[in-house]
C-alpha cells in the first residue's frame, strides 16, 4: 500500500499562527496609538513655538511698523498670526494654522509682541 504525503500546514498550525498575530496586535495597538498621539502633540508644540518666535521676530524687526501677535482659538483647533495691537477676524492678512483635535490650548488667548 502506497501512502500519499500531504504537504502544507494543518488547521491547528494556521489557527496557532493567527492567534499569535492577534495577541501581538492587541498588545501593540495601544502602544502605537499612544505613540501617535504623543507625536501629534510634539509636532503641534514645535510648530506653535516656531510661530511664536516668528511673530516675536517680526515685532522686533518692526515689520509693517506695527505690533505682531498670535490669537489662539481652541474651539476651531486653530491659531492665527496677525499684525496690529489686537486680533481682528476680518483682517485679510491673518495667517491661520490648524492643529490636531487631540491637542488642546488655552481658549481665546492673545499673545502680542511690541
Amino acid at each position: 500500500m502506497h501512502r500519499f504525503m500531504r504537504s502544507g500546514y494543518s488547521y491547528v498550525q494556521i489557527l496557532l499562527v493567527v492567534a499569535v498575530i492577534a495577541i501581538l496586535a492587541a498588545v501593540g495597538a495601544p502602544s502605537f496609538l499612544n505613540y501617535q498621539s504623543r507625536q501629534q502633540l510634539v509636532s503641534a508644540s514645535d510648530t506653535l513655538l516656531y510661530d511664536i518666535r516668528l511673530v516675536q521676530a517680526k515685532a522686533m524687526q518692526q515689520e509693517f511698523d506695527d505690533q505682531w501677535g498670535l490669537h489662539i482659538n481652541d474651539s476651531d483647533k486653530a491659531y492665527v498670526l496677525f499684525y496690529g495691537s489686537t486680533y481682528s477676524a476680518s483682517e485679510t492678512n491673518n495667517v491661520t494654522v490648524n492643529y490636531p483635535s487631540s491637542v488642546s490650548l488655552s481658549p481665546n488667548t492673545d499673545i502680542v509682541f511690541d
